[in-house]
């Protein structure tokens, strides 16, 4: 949030706007991963909440975040390689850090922004 906020690109808006809509539109990925997985793709709908700061895109938030739940209710977390892997960014580690963000996002920095910490945890 930091970063962009001291972007001057007029179109970053517009190209926000653009991912919310088709990101809200597709099916879940194949991974659960930080890194290139739906962790990553919440992180960003966190992130255009803040930005855009509208009530829609916090339902839609929660809404990729059921959907993620349900399915790794089903079956298991999918990290991003072959194997089920400790790794922050495409494994286990990384969809366990995003969940205590999903918990207590005003307390838990976001990875993939490099976010300050906020405080004592």
């Amino acid at each position: 949030m930091r970063i962009c906020s001291q972007y001057r690109n007029r179109r970053l808006p517009r190209i926000i706007r653009k991912w919310y809509r088709e990101e809200t539109a597709a099916i879940l990925l194949e991974t659960d991963c930080l890194c290139h997985g739906e962790m990553g793709n919440i992180e960003m709908l966190i992130f255009t909440n803040q930005w855009l700061g509208q009530s829609n895109v916090e339902s839609a938030v929660k809404n990729r975040v059921r959907r993620v739940l349900m399915r790794a209710a089903v079956e298991g977390w999918a990290g991003g390689g072959p194997v089920d892997s400790p790794a922050l960014m495409n494994g286990l580690a990384g969809i366990g850090y995003q969940l205590l963000r999903l918990a207590k996002p005003e307390i838990v920095p976001s990875l993939l922004f490099l976010d300050p910490p906020v405080g004592r945890i």
